[in-house]
């Protein structure tokens, strides 16, 4: 589960897809948005792992 292409794409664009200019701080906070929300899977999927009972 690696986001590498996705983040080189944050950080190489200079428009959104709003129009909006891309500042270095704004590529920033998409970043750690990116990241939250993949540690937010993660967790998820440990739970689900620790959990769910392997049928017999």
């Amino acid at each position: 589960m690696c986001n590498l292409p996705l983040s080189f794409v944050i950080f190489i664009r200079r428009v959104d897809g709003a129009g909006t200019i891309q500042t270095p701080v704004n590529k920033l906070a998409t970043f750690i948005v990116l990241v939250v929300f993949f540690i937010f899977i993660v967790l998820i999927q440990l739970v689900l792992l620790l959990f769910v009972k392997p049928r017999k």
